[in-house]
């Protein structure tokens, strides 16, 4: 579907294909730069953030999801464990390396994303661009919201395990007295 548009300098009539919506350019009369105007309830890969993607598992056409790892509650306890027995067998540098790995770790579960197809979750993705039709713009606002909502809830079960731990390591220390 080819766009028209007029140049807001010298008044040329254009008309472009429509994979050049929302793309700059030079006026082919007057030489001065000219953006082509979106194609209505289409959004053009030029404005997005993250980039545009092509995923060949179920052939959508839009842009990329910034999903957020789920993981299982375990790993939290863990690893936690795994750098409280390490730091055991630093001695007087045992603490401060505690306080910096816990952190960390607490970011890094916390935080962490990777790119992903929002129709299927595939990571698999080529770089595409051109205009997306609005059916997956509507896919992609859908995926957004419900890796959000996970991500909230991926927030609290950390939130939760820490506390726990922290009750139980003050539980041990008041006993131990």
């Amino acid at each position: 579907m080819p766009i028209d548009f007029q140049c807001p300098h010298c008044g040329l009539q254009t008309q472009v294909a429509d994979q050049y919506s929302g793309q700059s350019g030079p006026c082919a009369r007057c030489g001065k730069v000219v953006t082509v105007p979106d194609l209505p309830g289409y959004v053009s890969t030029a404005h997005l953030h993250q980039g545009a993607i092509y995923c060949p598992a179920c052939s959508y056409m839009g842009e990329v999801l910034m999903a957020h790892h789920g993981y299982r509650w375990w790993t939290f306890p863990v690893s936690l464990l795994v750098i409280l027995l390490i730091s055991c067998c630093m001695g007087p540098l045992g603490f401060p390396f505690f306080v910096i790995a816990f952190g960390g770790l607490f970011i890094y579960l916390g935080n962490r994303t990777y790119r992903a197809c929002p129709n299927c979750r595939n990571r698999e993705l080529t770089p595409w661009s051109g205009i997306i039709p609005p059916q997956n713009q509507t896919i992609w606002m859908e995926a957004k919201q419900a890796d959000e909502r996970a991500f909230k809830r991926n927030q609290l079960t950390l939130l939760a395990i820490v506390t726990v731990i922290l009750i139980a390591a003050v539980v041990f220390v008041v006993a131990a007295r």
